[in-house]
């Protein structure tokens, strides 16, 4: 017997485990793209934090949001569960086609670069299970030993591997159950994508109300703060030019959707931002070229590079802007 929940297989946030796993659902419901369109236009870097990595910027974390079900289970509930009596609540809630994500410790998952060998905290998403087999289909990433690049991957693990990685788990309080509503019907809100592109080229961020760090930079100053990042180590956190590639490529679907539901010409050079991808395409082709080689020549051009794609991006984005300024009905 097996239980087969859908899931998108390559969302367009996927360097991200904290979005690309609800998002892998999400873009399920056909209206979602409204509700991404409308956010994730800004982002958050901090220099001081351990693990530098370069965010976009959303109002709540994805279980918080009115457009999810959500069933929270708390880890120290574990001892009222046997290993047989967890496996069945797990076919249960996927029966009623809800998805599970937990943080695991992936010393215990064959193929991480921590079995066997170190703890390994890290998100895991179960969206499928063969019954008879006792293997659950999941979503997880792939880390290289350097620990300098990732890949969202569809896999399969055994149930016993499972259970030891999420009980072998520190500083998290809960995991989670969660599908999206039947029916939600998402909504495009260009007043708040607005906000967000004039915070992202004010380097700030007055839209979301989040708690980050006072070390944090937004927006446009993230580009600098990465620079001195790149310039200043030895190895480049591969990561970190495949988000802002992805936050590109996000911007150059967003200009493409407003064209296709609203009437909106290419004559305000919108679509110029293919150059601005292009880019940073080369600037992630780089990073990685450099990543194998570590010619420092290489390395020398990537900081001149985003600076280069980012002035090109400073022109064409006001013109985004403007044409949010005339967009009064929902596609």
């Amino acid at each position: 017997m097996n239980i087969k929940n859908q899931i998108i297989q390559a969302p367009p946030i996927s360097s991200l485990n904290n979005h690309a796993m609800f998002l892998g659902v999400l873009f399920l419901n056909p209206t979602y793209e409204r509700h991404f369109f409308s956010h994730y236009a800004n982002l958050q870097y901090d220099p001081e934090s351990i693990w530098k990595i370069v965010n976009f910027i959303v109002p709540r974390f994805y279980t918080d949001e009115d457009f999810l079900v959500v069933t929270e289970v708390g880890y120290d509930r574990f001892d009222m569960f046997s290993d047989e009596e967890f496996l069945k609540l797990i076919y249960k809630m996927m029966n009623q086609g809800y998805y599970l994500y937990a943080h695991v410790n992936e010393k215990h998952i064959p193929n991480s670069p921590g079995y066997q060998a170190f703890d390994f905290m890290h998100d895991i998403l179960l969206y499928g299970a063969n019954v008879t087999e006792e293997k659950l289909d999941c979503i997880s990433y792939v880390i290289d030993e350097n620990m300098e690049s990732l890949q969202y991957k569809l896999g399969e693990l055994n149930y016993n591997h499972f259970i030891k990685a999420i009980k072998d788990i520190s500083n998290r309080n809960h995991f989670h159950f969660f599908k999206t509503k039947e029916n939600y019907e998402f909504k495009f809100d260009a007043d708040l994508l607005k906000a967000q592109l004039h915070d992202y080229l004010n380097a700030r961020n007055e839209t979301f109300n989040m708690p980050y760090s006072s070390s944090c930079v937004f927006g446009i100053a993230v580009y600098d703060s990465i620079i001195k990042e790149i310039e200043s180590n030895e190895a480049i956190d591969l990561r970190i030019t495949k988000i802002l590639l992805e936050h590109k490529q996000c911007m150059l679907q967003r200009i493409e959707y407003l064209m296709t539901h609203y009437i909106i010409s290419s004559e305000n050079n919108l679509l110029d931002y293919k150059n601005v991808v292009k880019k940073f395409e080369n600037i992630h082709k780089l990073a990685t070229k450099y990543s194998v080689t570590r010619l420092m020549p290489i390395k020398a051009q990537i900081g001149e590079r985003i600076k280069n794609a980012i002035a090109l991006e400073r022109t064409i984005l006001p013109n985004l802007i403007n044409v949010l300024e005339i967009i009064t009905v929902q596609p």
